[in-house]
């Protein structure tokens, strides 16, 4: 067997990247044991590797499974003893090759190194970007990757916790998992989904089950009930963790952390774990964009399916999301307010619905909406159907949520006065959950306001509502104290405050102050030890808040005129409210009966009351002076004289008084309040309707505008359409005329066959007379016989009009017809005035007949002018001449009109 070679002796760089598998793990395997024996994080022997990120990426996939193993051992050394440096530098470059290549490996131990590795990132660095790279595992293809990184998942959450690791950033795969077609991906994605839930609590369900099957959210409620009372704890912390649990040991400042045993540092408040807010894990929507922009005008029709097909468009897209995003919801708000008055109950509810998700989606953010929606949503409790008050008392809550007591006060106690009971049941239903809810205790005006209201309520014919009433009265009870509301309910019988004491009892608040303390004493003075201090107290047991208290004053009682001094000076005092004030007196009060009635009466009391009257003589058995306790006892039990608790009565029927009227102009003062907070909304719905008329305005314009363009356009086609009209009238008159020019040329045809007859009878007549003349001369002279001569001339010169001048002359071009017609005929002359006595010279054109080739020839013939056939012939020759030139007259203007392109 041959020996292993020896790779020691090559290069560390060399060996690891070695074409043999075993040199490159003797190499992994140098390079670790070089880390562990590292003195600190500052070692040269870190500085190649942090300086090249790109060997480690190249070490965890290396493709035999032995040497990629060793390798990933390698990296945990590495940042192990290398610490955060190491983490932030080789992160980016190593994480998705590790998670590719390790995760995704066969073999369980380098799944498990893969896992470690990414703990010690997660733990030396920052958690969310170690997130980040490993979120692109969880879309890949392959199976094994997928669950590997789930599991590697769950691993990090379990250690540090969902605290420490945001569960921001996995939260959008959790749907796509739990459908993944492979089993172990679903059960890696169940088991990553229950430890999430056990450091989110209900808000995971809130935020994953609208996007699952109903068969998975209920094996996960499953899930999620065994483990709803297991309290995690974070078993790692990270090293800014330690480092800060380090430093507060060393002071001496941290008394809830120690060691449990094992080593590790458990946090002392890490077993009461806070449900997480899904609010702050989700990242804000835009649905403005998504909402049809024409839903104001799909929400005012007349047919009610219409509106609640255009809400429930609208609830869902609106229920889907957890976060809204800055915008400016107003016409919304607006729209879906004027649903809330809506006939159709389908159309109020979904309006309501619409309302709480987008509340619950801003949450603070909306509370520039709550005037919008609140009077609305009170004015629609009046309905009876459960359903519908559910959805309003919901978009009620929401609107709370977003505001505070004080906002919504004023309107509720409103509702709380409504003539319908309904809406009185429901309001103040509102109004006790509101209080119970908020966590800023109401102003004095507030309370007051409350509690008168509801102890009118109190009287309701409606027991519901009475019951409402007392819950009202407990509940502000508990968060101001009962000695503050006692002046209040003086005038309520006992069955009433047993109802309200129960109330008191039984409610749950989150705002809680404490009534007033009484300010204390003021210390006695040495000098004036003796003198015992007297209170005033209520003689029907508190009319007002202000009565109730008790105020120190000082008495002196060695004579009776003294007495009544410093009660008078106690009397007005509690007229100014003034400070109490010290037990040595500014002046000492004259200790004689003589000098007490010897002075004037504006020194011992100021203003009104008990000046302008004579105090009651006291008798002079109660003059004379008492031990000091005695003193102070009878002080206590007699009080104060008859005069003087009526002149006290009277001042607290004046400050009575003066409550009433204070809490009048308040009252007042609310109401103008609330009229110009009215007027203040008609202002801006004004201003509104302003802005809509003016673009109603401006859009009408445009489109008065374009119908004047349209109108323009109109016009201009109907001139083109007219003289598109005239073109084709003109047309028609062409084609009319064409086709009388193509009658007239029938008529031509027929008139050249009438000349031609003519013709052919002219020459006939020609022939008959020449012939008649030379038989009458020969016959005379006794020459010849001219009819024997003349006889093959008079043959040939027959002419017949069928075979001269056929009837149909296709082939013969008009114009050419009729030149040759006129010359023919202007060579015909006829002469009968002839000089000469022996006769007249003629001349004549015998016609070339084109069929029969015959030639012109010439005759000169002294004729006798004297006969009557020559008269004739010259007649019929001149008429024709007139019918000829007629005719080439219309020849010439048919020829015109061609050339100018009317044919």
């Amino acid at each position: 067997m041959a020996e292993e070679p020896d790779y020691s002796t090559l290069p560390l760089e060399d060996r690891l990247v070695h074409k043999l598998w075993k040199a490159r793990l003797e190499a992994y395997q140098e390079i670790t044991n070089s880390f562990q024996k590292t003195p600190n994080e500052q070692s040269e022997v870190f500085r190649p590797y942090l300086s090249q990120p790109d060997i480690f990426k190249k070490i965890v996939t290396d493709s035999n499974v032995v040497a990629q193993e060793a390798g990933i051992a390698a990296l945990n050394a590495l940042l192990e003893f290398a610490g955060t440096n190491a983490a932030v530098r080789l992160r980016s470059a190593v994480i998705p090759a590790l998670c590719e290549k390790g995760l995704s490996s066969a073999r369980a131990n380098t799944k498990q190194k893969t896992i470690d590795c990414l703990l010690w990132f997660v733990d030396l660095d920052t958690p969310d970007p170690v997130i980040e790279l490993m979120v692109p595992s969880l879309s890949a293809k392959l199976p094994k990757l997928v669950s590997g990184t789930v599991k590697a998942l769950v691993d990090i959450y379990s250690n540090f916790g969902a605290k420490v690791v945001s569960p921001k950033l996995v939260l959008p795969s959790l749907p796509k998992l739990f459908s993944h077609a492979d089993r172990t991906v679903r059960a890696e994605t169940s088991n990553l989904t229950v430890e999430l839930f056990k450091w989110m609590g209900p808000s995971l369900e809130q935020i994953l089950f609208a996007e699952l099957k109903p068969v998975q959210q209920k094996d996960l409620t499953t899930a999620f009930d065994k483990v709803k009372d297991i309290k995690p704890t974070q078993i790692r912390f990270l090293k800014s963790q330690r480092d800060a649990m380090e430093q507060e040991q060393a002071s001496g400042d941290n008394a809830d952390a120690g060691d449990n045993g094992d080593g590790d540092v458990v946090m002392g408040d890490s077993d009461e774990p806070q449900n997480m807010d899904p609010y702050d894990l989700m990242d804000p929507v835009d649905v403005l964009s998504k909402i049809p922009e024409d839903l104001s005008a799909k929400v005012s029709v007349t047919k009610w399916k219409e509106r609640v097909e255009a809400l429930t468009e609208v609830d869902e897209i609106l229920k889907k999301v957890i976060k809204l995003a800055d915008a400016d919801y107003t016409d919304l708000v607006r729209t879906l307010a004027k649903c809330i008055k809506d006939v159709n109950v389908q159309v109020v509810t979904l309006a309501a619905n619409c309302i709480e998700y987008i509340s619950k989606g801003l949450r603070e953010r909306f509370h520039k909406y709550y005037t919008i929606v609140l009077n609305p949503l009170l004015e629609r409790l009046k309905e009876k159907k459960q359903s519908v008050l559910d959805s309003l008392n919901g978009a009620l809550d929401a609107t709370f949520q977003s505001s505070s007591l004080s906002d919504i006060l004023e309107e509720t106690l409103v509702a709380l006065k409504h003539k319908t009971p309904q809406v009185r049941l429901a309001s103040s239903q509102f109004l006790v959950r509101c209080l119970r809810e908020t966590t800023v205790a109401p102003k004095r005006p507030e309370v007051e306001s409350i509690i008168t209201t509801a102890i009118k309520l109190a009287g309701d014919t409606l027991a519901d509502v009475r019951n409402n009433a007392f819950q009202i009265i407990g509940t502000l009870m508990k968060i101001t104290g009962e000695r503050e509301l006692n002046s209040y309910l003086e005038s309520v019988d006992d069955i009433k405050k047993k109802k309200i004491q129960e109330a008191f009892e039984s409610a749950e608040v989150k705002a809680k102050t404490s009534a007033p303390k009484p300010k204390p004493l003021p210390a006695p003075n040495s000098k004036l030890a003796a003198k015992p201090t007297g209170t005033i107290r209520s003689s029907t047991g508190g009319a007002s808040s202000d009565a109730a208290k008790r105020k120190s004053i000082t008495r002196p009682t060695a004579t009776t005129s003294a007495t009544a001094t410093a009660t008078s000076n106690s009397i007005s005092g509690l007229k100014k409210k003034l400070p109490p004030q010290s037990s040595i007196p500014s002046k000492r009060p004259p200790t004689s009966p003589l000098k007490t009635e010897t002075l004037p009466r504006n020194t011992l009391l100021s203003g009104r009351g008990l000046t302008g009257r004579q105090l009651q003589s006291v008798p002079a058995t109660q003059s004379a002076p008492q031990p000091p306790q005695q003193q102070q006892q009878s002080v206590y039990d007699r009080g104060l004289s008859d005069a003087e608790r009526q002149e006290l009565e009277d001042l607290r029927r004046e400050k009575y008084k003066w409550q009433q009227e204070r809490e009048e102009v308040n009252w007042k003062l609310n109401d103008s309040m609330h009229e110009r907070t009215k007027l203040m909304d008609q202002v801006r719905m004004l201003e509104t309707k302003v802005e809509k008329m003016s673009l109603q305005y401006t859009e009408g314009a445009v489109s008065m505008k374009s119908l004047e363009t349209k109108l323009q356009r109109s016009q201009s086609d109907l001139e083109i359409s007219r003289l598109k009209i005239s073109q084709l009238e003109s047309e028609i008159q062409l084609l009319k005329k064409q086709r009388t020019s193509a009658l007239s040329q029938s008529d031509l045809e027929i008139s050249r066959l009438k000349i031609s007859q003519l013709e052919s009878e002219i020459q006939l007549l020609k022939k008959q007379r020449t012939s008649a003349l030379y038989s009458s001369s020969f016959s005379q002279s006794g020459a010849y016989d001219t009819s024997s001569r003349f006889a093959p001339l008079q043959e040939s010169n027959s002419l017949r009009p069928s075979e001269t001048y056929p009837s149909e002359p296709s082939n013969i071009n008009s114009a050419s017809s009729l030149d040759s017609l006129d010359q023919r005929v202007g060579t015909l002359t006829i002469d009968p005035e002839q000089k000469e006595n022996t006769g007249t010279e003629y001349q004549s054109n015998v016609f070339s007949n084109s069929t029969n080739g015959y030639n012109s020839t010439r005759l000169s013939t002294k004729l006798d002018t004297n006969d009557e056939s020559w008269k004739r012939a010259a007649l019929v020759t001149s008429q024709l001449k007139a019918r000829i030139e007629e005719m080439k007259a219309k020849n010439r203007m048919s020829r015109t009109n061609f050339s100018r392109g009317e044919y």
